[in-house]
């Protein structure tokens, strides 16, 4: 089992301007536009209905971290047979999520 840093009931106490009291937050997700996180979800789909579900768990960073690559200079070279962006944001997130060996880092 994991521990997300800045969450939990450690946590440091903000107060507001109206002295309403929470949990300080190091993490902006509302910063993160909503297209992005439907783009991000959509190539998950598609990999759990193409291959299985969370096989990407299977898959080593390095391999995760090639595929990135090959969709971001296919992206760069000009290339429009995929969703090359989106496929290089979410393999990148797949490489951030496993271990080199593959599996993921919440799981001992």
């Amino acid at each position: 089992m994991s521990n997300i840093k800045g969450v939990g009931p450690r946590t440091k106490i903000v107060s507001n301007d109206k002295g309403g009291q929470q949990s300080e937050l190091p993490y902006r997700f509302d910063l993160i536009p909503p297209e992005v996180m439907f783009a991000i979800a959509r190539v998950f789909a598609q990999g759990a209905k193409k291959y299985e579900l969370n096989n990407w768990l299977k898959i080593a960073r390095h391999d995760h971290l090639n595929h990135a690559e090959a969709h971001l200079q296919a992206y760069k070279a000009g290339d429009t047979q995929d969703e090359h962006l989106e496929h290089f944001v979410v393999r990148a997130i797949m490489g951030l999520a496993v271990k080199e060996d593959g599996f993921p880092y919440a799981k001992t």
